[in-house]
């Protein structure tokens, strides 16, 4: 499962700036847009850890941020400006610092 996520998101890191900078974003936009997702990761990840050290079902915790993650990320295929593609990666940045 992690061989799947890491590989996917290795693609996707490198792959994204240049969709972003094709679809006609300013670099300063694609900048926002990951220092804003990172932020967010940073500040979520000990949350939701605990949260699921908490409810004790980490296997679940896993589950759940993988499948948000996934269903927020198919918005993707639709977003072509700035707000749309932002949304997408900050909405999907707390769940996706769970992995």
């Amino acid at each position: 499962m992690y061989f799947s996520y890491l590989g996917g998101a290795g693609i996707a890191i490198t792959y994204w700036p240049y969709h972003f900078e094709a679809v006609g974003l300013s670099k300063s936009d694609i900048g926002l847009i990951f220092a804003v997702r990172m932020a967010m990761g940073v500040i979520s990840q000990p949350l939701l850890a605990r949260f699921s050290d908490r409810w004790g079902r980490p296997a679940l915790m896993l589950f759940i941020s993988l499948s948000i993650t996934f269903w927020l990320s198919v918005g993707m295929l639709f977003a072509r400006d700035f707000l749309p593609i932002a949304l997408v990666m900050w909405l999907s940045a707390p769940f996706a610092a769970v992995f």
